[in-house]
């Protein structure tokens, strides 16, 4: 006897198993095993003991553990005709976990497991080493440990689809479930509500020829299959992906140029044929021979109009001349937002020149603790009575005259740029640090001060000490040493001189007098 038909049966444990173990079988089909033929069937109830029969949740009678293995408390174990070679025991409603078992020798090639409720998959099962055809689909399985497949090495077609391994297999960072079988040429990993495939889950798998993931929750490919240089057919079908990634289609150019024959199924997906996925349908136009289904493969458009990706050409061509416009356009308008702003912007900077280069100096003097901060009770003190603001060529009004009627004479404690500014430190921050510390700034106005940078960043310093310092106290006074005509002036300081005081150096000794009279006045009121 070579090949045993015996499906859609129930049959009990008893000793005629070890007479079936004598026999040469080759092939057995006892499929639909413990299934009621009538729905007012009910099962066979377990005429054994309690205590040696195993049930299932429903109280079925499934499996008879022998005595001596439970009470060796070894690891059970299953004995198989030597012989056989292909095993089908598919539909048989077994709800169980496979545990850790061992085998008897045997030369099993082909197993049909499917349609059963073998919800956990832990194993390993010792040992199918000639098994090449797995059928473990339609199991219910959520549960496949790192070593169910440790002693199978030479599997090559693995049908494991409608299970539940969407909840397993994305943990699976490493490959180390399919890591046994590095002969696989086939898998079938469809319906199985698989969201992710992390990128080394096929690592081992060099050999293999046609890989089916289709009917699954993949929004995106983040497998590698680089390695997979025999690869001849590849299903991601009815997924949830909207575009190809660039990464994916990099590596799916590789195969084609590696093998003509490769074809890949992209069909039923959400593909989305916009301006962001524009790379995607010329990448589709051009390599269309190797897409399968493309009749079946739609894409939908801005205005949720859906059209075949077959008419990828199509589609490209549109989409080119609406992305190209649409982007110009709003290239345009951020370049003249950007243009616009940067307009704004500048004249900001410009306009409040003056005021930012103030607070800068300002807070870089406290910072380095040239000047000090004013504290909640300050009543400020001042270093000096005045600072005098001058030109060069004006020195010796400034050394000869000034100095000799304000210092020497009137007592007053006059700031220098030659005489007291710190050695070493920044000029600029120097000119404002020594504003600040002085009650009033003095002007010595000529035409050579108007033609001076650094002149004028002192006026400018003292105008910002005056206006954000002392909350516009006037503390500028402007000493003329010549005529100098309305027209030769800056507006801002044009209009100081129209608000503020000013004084004209007379250049005779009855007006030198009053002069310095009031200049001092000026200082000590």
């Amino acid at each position: 006897m070579r090949n045993v038909f015996a499906a859609d049966n129930q049959f009990s444990f008893g000793g005629f198993i070890k007479d079936v173990l004598n026999i040469s079988i080759h092939f057995v089909n006892v499929s639909n095993m413990f299934t009621p033929h009538y729905p007012i069937e009910k099962p066979e109830i377990c005429d054994f003991p309690e205590d040696r029969c195993i049930r299932s949740e429903d109280g079925h009678k499934r499996y008879l553990q022998s005595l001596e293995e439970e009470q060796n408390n070894i690891q059970p174990s299953i004995s198989i005709p030597p012989n056989m070679t292909k095993v089908i025991y598919r539909g048989c409603n077994l709800r169980f976990e496979i545990p850790f078992l061992r085998v008897s020798s045997n030369k099993v090639k082909f197993i049909d497991a499917s349609f059963n409720i073998f919800y956990s998959w832990k194993g390993p099962v010792k040992s199918f080493n000639y098994l090449e055809y797995l059928d473990m689909s339609n199991n219910f399985c959520t549960n496949v440990s790192n070593n169910f497949f440790l002693r199978v090495p030479n599997l090559k077609n693995l049908y494991v689809q409608n299970n539940l391994l969407g909840f397993v297999l994305p943990k699976d960072t490493d490959g180390a479930i399919l890591r046994y079988v590095k002969k696989l040429q086939v898998i079938n990993l469809a319906y199985n509500r698989i969201q992710r495939l992390p990128w080394k889950f096929f690592k081992q798998q060099r050999l293999l020829r046609k890989l089916n993931i289709s009917n699954n929750m993949l929004n995106n490919i983040t497998f590698d299959i680089s390695h997979m240089d025999h690869l001849m057919y590849l299903d991601i079908s009815k997924n949830r992906l909207s575009f190809l990634s660039q990464s994916f289609r990099d590596q799916l150019q590789e195969k084609f140029k590696q093998n003509e024959k490769l074809k890949v199924d992209i069909s039923g997906n959400n593909f989305q044929c916009i301006c962001d996925n524009v790379d995607f349908v010329q990448w589709v136009s051009i390599y269309h021979p190797h897409l399968d289904n493309l009749h079946l493969t739609r894409c939908q458009l801005k205005d949720r109009t859906k059209l075949y990706l077959k008419e990828a050409q199509y589609i490209y061509d549109m989409l080119r001349k609406e992305c190209s416009s649409y982007t110009a356009l709003v290239i345009g308008i951020a370049i003249l937002i950007a243009f616009c702003g940067s307009i704004v912007l500048l004249g900001m900077i410009y306009r409040y020149r003056w005021k930012i280069r103030y607070l800068y100096y300002i807070i870089k003097s406290k910072y380095h603790g040239t000047i000090k901060a004013p504290s909640s009770t300050d009543t400020r003190e001042y270093k000096y009575d005045a600072f005098i603001s001058y030109d060069e060529n004006d020195s010796n009004f400034v050394h000869n005259n000034l100095l000799h009627q304000l210092e020497r004479d009137g007592g007053l404690k006059l700031c220098i740029h030659k005489r007291d500014f710190v050695p070493g430190n920044d000029i600029a921050a120097n000119i404002t640090s020594s504003i600040h510390v002085s009650r009033k700034v003095i002007i010595v106005m000529s035409c050579h001060f108007l033609e001076s940078y650094w002149c004028m960043f002192e006026y400018n310093m003292a105008r910002m000490e005056s206006i954000y310092s002392r909350d516009k106290e006037n503390i500028l006074f402007m000493i003329f040493l010549e005529q100098i005509q309305p027209g030769q002036l800056p507006l801002h300081i044009l209009e100081l001189v129209q608000d503020q005081s000013y004084i004209e150096y007379p250049n005779d000794e009855y007006g030198n007098t009053v002069f310095w009279g009031k200049l001092r006045d000026v200082l000590v009121g």
